[in-house]
């Protein structure tokens, strides 16, 4: 799985900035949000060569190849990082039936990252790994119509909200998944590498720009 989006050719300084995002997936995850997280980065590397952008996806047993809720399965990129090396850790989940079978230490990798002040990311059922490590408490939540009331009746210290394409809490920002996470993966784009490189990316995946 390609996964790094950088210039190639040779004798090219390293980048200054960057958009770094570390990955990690819970079975049955969504296939849908892993592809529209990484075409955006891509085409936002077409568009602006002094930033790197990469996604890499990470886990406890990085041998392990994760199946998505479509039956394909991906093999994750490497073992867990220091989470400086990203700007954000992503989880996305998959059915609500799976959550149980996510590794502990990937879990506990989301708190020492979330204590290392690294922002987190929740997509789609992610948030309820996140919420389920304590990690939304007293905070807004994006949370998917589908599971809006589940997700309530578990977790009353968190403010989940419905109709919105991302909340952005700093340290913590969530997303129902979805077509909701290209909206999200362009607003990173827009903080990281600026406007025109976000409206670029938008209308090579022929989002609307808002």
């Amino acid at each position: 799985m390609k996964t790094v989006f950088e210039p190639s050719g040779h004798g090219l300084p390293a980048p200054e900035m960057r958009l770094h995002i570390g990955l990690l997936l819970w079975p049955h995850y969504s296939l849908l949000a892993v592809s529209g997280l990484m075409e955006a980065l891509r085409y936002a590397a077409k568009a602006q060569k002094k930033i790197s952008f990469k996604i890499r996806l990470i886990s406890e047993f990085p041998d392990i190849p994760i199946a998505s809720n479509a039956g394909i399965s991906i093999r994750p990129d490497s073992a867990h990082a220091p989470p400086d090396s990203f700007n954000y850790i992503a989880v996305i989940g998959g059915g609500l039936q799976y959550l149980n079978r996510g590794y502990q230490g990937d879990r506990e990798y989301l708190a020492h990252a979330h204590h290392a002040r690294v922002p987190l990311i929740g997509i789609g059922t992610g948030s309820f790994v996140l919420a389920q490590e304590g990690l939304l408490n007293e905070r807004r939540a994006s949370i998917h119509p589908f599971h809006l009331e589940t997700f309530r009746q578990a977790f009353p210290q968190v403010y989940a909200e419905q109709g919105y394409d991302f909340i952005d809490e700093g340290d913590v920002l969530t997303c129902p998944g979805g077509i909701s996470t290209i909206t999200l993966a362009t607003e990173l784009i827009r903080l990281h590498a600026g406007s025109d490189t976000a409206s670029t990316a938008c209308q090579r995946l022929a989002l609307v720009p808002h």
